[in-house]
């Protein structure tokens, strides 16, 4: 009979021990209040931090695809100016010295010749600039 009041006796002892383990955990694992607004506030500061980044990252993303379509436009221009440049580079070279002289030449009256001489001028002046 000792042997099943000491088994009883563990038994209750057992079943006490955990009552009382069950009691003692939440109490020691709920976080206080103050650990919760802390942890609330944090993150909301987070969160907040994280829109100003993606508010930020928008405004980068709007500035580069304004720069990229300027980049297009830019290219495209050179493209352009670079084959202006060549067709007239092609010009002056089929048309050679021998052209501006003979314009000049068979001109029939000295204001036509200085009209001539005008516009060979200007077309000089134009073609330095392309270039």
């Amino acid at each position: 009979m000792s042997s099943r009041r000491t088994a009883g006796f563990l038994v209750a002892v057992a079943i006490a021990f955990c009552v009382a383990a069950l009691f003692a955990v939440p109490a020691t694992a709920a976080p206080s209040v103050a650990e919760t607004l802390e942890d609330r506030a944090a993150l909301e500061r987070a969160v907040d931090r994280f829109e100003a980044a993606q508010t930020q990252s928008a405004e980068i993303q709007a500035r580069l695809a304004e720069s990229s379509a300027e980049l297009d436009g830019i290219v495209a221009e050179e493209n352009r100016a670079r084959d202006l440049l060549s067709s007239r580079v092609t010009a002056m070279y089929r048309a050679g010295d021998v052209g501006f002289i003979s314009v000049l030449m068979e001109a029939s009256t000295l204001q036509e010749f200085v009209a001539r001489w005008d516009l060979l001028a200007r077309i000089a002046r134009q073609d330095a600039a392309t270039l």
